[in-house]
């Protein structure tokens, strides 16, 4: 950007797509690439580590526990309550007890153990702080679905789905706002 404004005068011309930004410092030249300036847009490393959770993944509690450990306490909307529920979820295959289903994604389980009964509330979604292109410094809240997944069997673990189905969307935003720079 800043050559851009540097070299050019009156006859700048940009052009941009969802890949990155190319611009024409003298449109009066028209076969030397030593007047054009190309900026391609790179995902930040936390877009990359953020990545398959957003595309849509299957994950075990233990997984889901070590992933949300390794945020940064301001990445996370509500991190300390979404590690409590993780950390005190407990499933046993031979129920005794209830559970309720408040909509398709979000359940309020009743379990009993050894050690006593209690309820853990599961979020139907998370709100993840994410700066999805490189060095652009615009972080946006983006919604992630937690559906959880029963087990179907004796002796197997309940997992947790996790997806963003608007993640075209946040990109798109981001794009917008790079071009806007």
């Amino acid at each position: 950007i800043e050559l851009a404004q540097r070299r050019s005068k009156d006859k700048l011309v940009i052009a941009y797509n969802e890949d990155g930004m190319q611009a024409i410092l003298d449109d009066t030249v028209k076969d030397r690439p030593m007047d054009t300036v190309k900026y391609d847009y790179r995902y930040s490393r936390q877009y990359g580590e953020w990545k398959p959770i957003l595309a849509g993944t299957t994950m075990a509690q233990k997984d889901l526990m070590k992933f949300m450990k390794r945020r940064d306490p301001d990445e996370v909307k509500e991190l300390e309550k979404l590690m409590y529920a993780l950390q005190n979820f407990r499933f046993v295959t031979q129920i005794e007890g209830d559970f309720s289903n408040e909509d398709n994604n979000n359940f309020t389980f009743m379990f009993k153990t050894k050690d006593g009964e209690g309820s853990i509330r599961v979020p139907k979604v998370l709100n993840a702080n994410i700066e999805i292109l490189n060095e652009s410094g615009f972080k946006q809240a983006v919604e992630i679905e937690v559906e959880v997944n029963k087990p179907t069997e004796a002796g197997k673990k309940p997992t947790f789905s996790l997806e963003c189905p608007k993640l075209q969307r946040y990109i798109d935003v981001a794009t917008d706002h790079e071009v806007e720079a």
